[in-house]
């Protein structure tokens, strides 16, 4: 954070006045603190971001999942057609 007595006191040692200095001061501090964010806002958006993106991965497992047995699903009757067909080619064949 900003060590508003010792900025205050770089301005006396330039040339201004005490209190032009503490004014300067004091209001460069107003300003940084209007602008940085805290500890707690950080955390709090830490918070947010972490529970974002457990629904993300929880969302993705169930669409891997999904995946997962339509693949299964679709080799099942991959096997089958290729099983009718060799079935029906030996029986022309033979």
């Amino acid at each position: 954070m900003l060590d508003t007595l010792r900025y205050a006191k770089r301005l006396q040692n330039a040339g201004f006045n005490q209190e032009q200095a503490e004014a300067q001061a004091e209001a460069l501090r107003d300003e940084i603190s209007e602008s940085v964010a805290t500890r707690e806002q950080l955390e709090n958006a830490t918070q947010r971001l972490d529970a974002k993106i457990e629904g993300v991965e929880q969302r993705l497992s169930a669409e891997i999942k999904s995946l997962r047995w339509a693949i299964g699903l679709l080799a099942g009757l991959v096997a089958a057609v290729l099983g009718i067909t060799t079935a029906v080619l030996i029986k022309l064949l033979i």
